[in-house]
């Protein structure tokens, strides 16, 4: 029931924030450009990506994309480990490349969010 309950909240974190990518992409890329400085929210950011990581790989065993949500996990707990020590000259890079990024591929990148955000609310609300 916990799980449920985590998944169901990684779900809507995934489609706020595909919607947000859609709708204000500027409001989205200031936004990072702000957090992403300082070390309090790399810090939080990083354990939300690693705690996603673990539960969508630990969580998702009587999912039917159970490999899809698994592999998704793996890839949240690498960003978390690389958030966490990646040094400081190489996350000024990231920041200035995220910076870089032209809206249409933010609401592009939105638009997959959301619907891997639907995807995965539908399979976790079949089981």
């Amino acid at each position: 029931m916990v799980t449920l309950g985590l998944l169901a909240i990684i779900g809507l974190l995934w489609m706020g924030a595909g919607i947000a990518m859609i709708a204000a992409p500027s409001w989205w890329t200031s936004w990072i450009m702000r957090a992403w400085p300082h070390h309090v929210w790399r810090f939080l950011l990083a354990q939300v990506a690693l705690l996603g990581g673990l539960v969508l790989f630990l969580g998702t065993s009587e999912h039917q994309g159970v490999w899809i949500w698994r592999t998704i996990g793996v890839l949240g707990i690498l960003k978390g480990i690389f958030v966490l020590g990646a040094p400081e000259r190489l996350s000024t890079r990231k920041l200035r490349w995220w910076g870089g990024i032209p809206l249409w591929a933010h609401r592009l990148v939105g638009m997959l969010l959301v619907g891997l955000a639907t995807f995965f609310m539908l399979d976790t609300l079949r089981r």
